[in-house]
């Protein structure tokens, strides 16, 4: 079972980190050929880093769901992440920020509120 997990966890580590580089590399492809618009490509770019999040929250949610409490997935998934992601809106409204402080912000928010976060690991939940 733990051979199949590091397995799982190293293919999305790596496939994400792969992903995210070649974003990066090709963004001046991107900016020239496809979209005209240099913040899009600059939001692309930020915005690109959660798929591997994503993906690895899904595993991790799948894991934890035979290990923890129902109850403190349910939380950090329905009610702390949704919770952070109205923070960063907040904040992105009061502050009059730029939309690239709401896609970090939401990068951030779906690491906090995932179970891939150091949050989710204290013995509390």
């Amino acid at each position: 079972m733990f051979g199949t997990l590091l397995m799982v966890v190293s293919t999305i580590f790596a496939l994400g980190i792969l992903l995210v580089l070649m974003t990066v590399g090709l963004q001046g492809f991107i900016a020239e050929n496809l979209v005209n618009d240099q913040q899009a490509v600059d939001l692309l770019v930020i915005l690109i880093v959660l798929a591997p999040v994503n993906a690895f929250d899904n595993i991790m949610t799948g894991l934890f769901a035979v290990f923890s409490s129902p109850s403190a997935i349910f939380f950090r998934k329905y009610v702390l992440g949704p919770s952070l992601k109205i923070a960063v809106v907040l904040l992105l409204i009061l502050g009059k920020s730029s939309v690239t402080f709401l896609a970090f912000g939401y990068v951030g928010a779906d690491y906090w509120g995932s179970p891939s976060s150091p949050f989710y690991w204290s013995n509390d939940a």
